[in-house]
């Protein structure tokens, strides 16, 4: 797993972290910057470290594995976000941030994951 500093955020991204008390992707439960950690599931949210659109949270374990090629991505975690956290869940957001097309993911492709997450071992609380 990789070992390094995780970023300051903003007090509106610490508030956010901090209800979520475990992984959104195998379950495991903890607390943010102990054992959980914020995935930025978007390709350039790293210019928009607070945006909340495009985060969501993983323990170390899953983050790693996320960027290691055993990964969900980014259509399984748009299903997780609008599965944990809807009212930050923003598909117009996440494809103005990955400069696409306002067709170029859809909300049925998002919907559609469900069963592929299951059969990948996510597990939804």
């Amino acid at each position: 797993m990789r070992n390094r500093r995780q970023p300051e955020y903003a007090e509106a991204t610490r508030e956010w972290a901090f209800q979520f008390g475990y992984c959104w992707r195998c379950g495991h439960r903890g607390l943010w910057r102990v054992n959980l950690q914020i995935h930025h599931f978007c390709q350039g949210s790293n210019r928009e470290r607070d945006n909340l659109a495009t985060m969501a949270i993983s323990c170390a374990y899953c983050h790693d594995r996320e960027h290691n090629h055993d990964g969900i991505g980014l259509l399984g975690w748009l299903y997780l976000k609008r599965y944990y956290d809807k009212e930050h869940y923003d598909l117009d957001e996440v494809r103005r941030v990955r400069s696409r097309a306002a067709t170029a993911i859809t909300e049925i492709e998002v919907y559609g994951q469900r069963e592929r997450l299951e059969q990948a071992g996510v597990k939804l609380r």
